[in-house]
């Protein structure tokens, strides 16, 4: 699936939907897990 259909699917801006990916992207690929964990750090929530 293209960035901007996922984009258009979640309401988002392509523009986020290729942050994300860039930030949780490692040599194996994409890291949902790593996305998931990180979600409190990327909005300054620290670790709950």
């Amino acid at each position: 699936m293209k960035q901007v259909a996922i984009a258009k699917l979640l309401k988002r801006s392509p523009a986020t939907i290729a942050r994300e990916i860039k930030r949780n992207t490692g040599k194996k690929g994409y890291r949902p897990k790593q996305a998931n964990c990180l979600v409190p750090q990327s909005y300054g929530w620290g670790l709950l």
